[in-house]
């Protein structure tokens, strides 16, 4: 059985983010994307993240729900600032360090809140 070839699609600012650990402060897993695809109603497979972060933006898009995508990741952003805040009342002598993975988490958050108000100028 051959390989279906995917055209290739640039990932947008928001998906290369999300996929990385570095610059989004926390590690996007396939469930957390099939999860959200699931809320929006679809049946997205497991195959690698940025192809179904990618399919997952492009058929939200497609069904009017990319606003709905996005405030699920913004509860998702919640959900880890509420655990790295958990860890800095347990582990005070980590603060510098978690700190640090709360601010890249809470920029992300900003990222996506910013995409979730649109472009004013549309």
């Amino acid at each position: 059985m051959k390989k279906k070839k995917r055209d290739f699609i640039p990932q947008s600012p928001i998906q290369k983010q999300l996929l990385s650990t570095f610059f989004s402060g926390f590690y996007l897993t396939h469930k957390d994307i099939v999860t959200i695809g699931k809320k929006i109603g679809l049946d997205l497979p497991y195959k690698k993240r940025a192809m179904i972060l990618q399919d997952l933006f492009i058929e939200a898009e497609k069904l009017g729900k990319k606003k709905e995508v996005l405030l699920e990741f913004i509860k998702l952003t919640d959900f880890y600032i509420d655990i790295f805040k958990g860890f800095l009342v347990n582990y005070p002598n980590s603060a510098e360090v978690v700190n640090s993975w709360i601010q890249k988490v809470n920029s992300t958050k900003a990222l996506l809140q910013r995409e979730m108000a649109g472009n004013p100028y549309e």
